[in-house]
């Protein structure tokens, strides 16, 4: 059974479209994500704040990735703690670089933001489709995987007051991966 994925770039469109950028880097690690994983996972992809919530309201998501950016982090948890809020059991996931580069003040964004699951630091290609193959081992069991202290490169998480993050991996053949 294919597991739905939801990747989101979002950007404030209360008075136009604040960021008209195409959501590059989200999008590279969803087309790595199908390619890699094939009929393991049905993704889609959103740059507006409605687009991602009709989806949301028409068929919730088994994970929601959304990336964090220094102009979109309120934005993006909103739609974090909305979705816990209505589904516990949806595992959320941010990346991208408004994350700090020091460990404690990694641990305490992680505290500070405690509807997220999981953040994805640096490279999130690699790095998603190891965390999304563990879950699956797991049946998508976020509490055996957190409970099992689970490492997963570049993945960062806290359970029961543990901060626990996986080593660094970066991506160091590009043309390897797909385009979006």
């Amino acid at each position: 059974m294919a597991r739905k994925v939801y990747f989101a770039d979002l950007t404030h469109t209360g008075a136009g479209v604040n960021s008209k950028a195409f959501p590059l880097g989200v999008g590279c690690v969803m087309a790595h994500a199908k390619n890699e994983l094939k009929d393991l996972i049905s993704s889609e992809l959103f740059k507006f704040p409605q687009d991602l919530n009709e989806a949301l309201i028409r068929q919730p998501p088994d994970m929601l990735c959304m990336t964090n950016f220094c102009w979109n982090i309120s934005l993006s948890y909103a739609f974090v703690e909305y979705v816990k809020k209505v589904n516990p059991n949806v595992i959320t996931v941010f990346g991208g670089p408004n994350f700090p580069i020091d460990v404690v003040e990694r641990e305490s964004f992680l505290r500070d933001h405690p509807y997220l699951d999981f953040y994805i630091k640096w490279d999130g290609e690699i790095a998603f489709v190891n965390l999304f193959r563990k879950l699956a081992e797991l049946n998508f069991d976020i509490n055996l995987f957190k409970k099992n202290k689970t490492i997963s490169e570049n993945c960062c998480y806290v359970h029961q007051g543990e901060y626990i993050e996986g080593p660094d991996h970066r991506c160091l053949d590009l043309p390897a991966l797909p385009s979006p």
